[in-house]
């Protein structure tokens, strides 16, 4: 899945930004309806980028049989290099790193969890479906353009919208 997670301009910031970062995290990022594209209301966008940075910070990368750690090692270092190699070719096309985007200098299959935001289309965060903790932030302008872009994808499995308002979110979602 490349899923579509969509705040609105009405919508309950903190919670958004702490969900949206635990559900791009989840299991280090390797889970088909985990959110994978986080679109962000132009309204809104500099206070979730700060809130959401601040929950990825909060993260702790290590040993999955620890109760402290939230984030384990991907599936295998072969998958690392694959991860790696989308997230250097998405920078190089243009994106902008905002938090992490390399291999942790540890034992065993560790990635940064990582925020990318200015992801063009052409690169393979934009294009591709990005299976580990690579969170691709992207501000729309409102509704409409959250839906065109949600749905400018291959690899869409599941969605989230999240509004105070459950009519316009289900609305905003029937058309996604």
């Amino acid at each position: 899945g490349s899923d579509p997670f969509v705040v609105l301009d009405d919508a309950d910031v903190e919670a958004a930004a702490t969900t949206g970062a635990q559900a791009r995290m989840q299991n280090t990022g390797q889970s088909c309806i985990a959110a994978k594209r986080i679109l962000v209301h132009d309204a809104v966008y500099d206070e979730f980028e700060e809130r959401f940075l601040a929950a990825v910070d909060d993260r702790v990368v290590g040993d999955p049989l620890d109760d402290d750690t939230d984030m384990g090692p991907l599936v295998s270092e072969r998958h690392l290099e694959a991860l790696d190699e989308q997230v250097q070719q998405s920078v190089d096309a243009g994106a902008t790193v905002l938090r992490g985007g390399e291999p942790m200098d540890r034992a065993g299959a560790f990635y940064e969890p990582t925020v990318l935001t200015d992801v063009p289309p052409g690169c393979p965060a934009h294009d591709e479906e990005i299976f580990g903790p690579v969170a691709v932030l992207e501000r729309v302008s409102g509704e409409d353009e959250a839906v065109e872009v949600a749905n400018d994808t291959n690899f869409g499995l599941g969605a989230s919208i999240w509004t105070e308002d459950r009519h316009r979110g289900e609305a905003v979602g029937r058309r996604i």
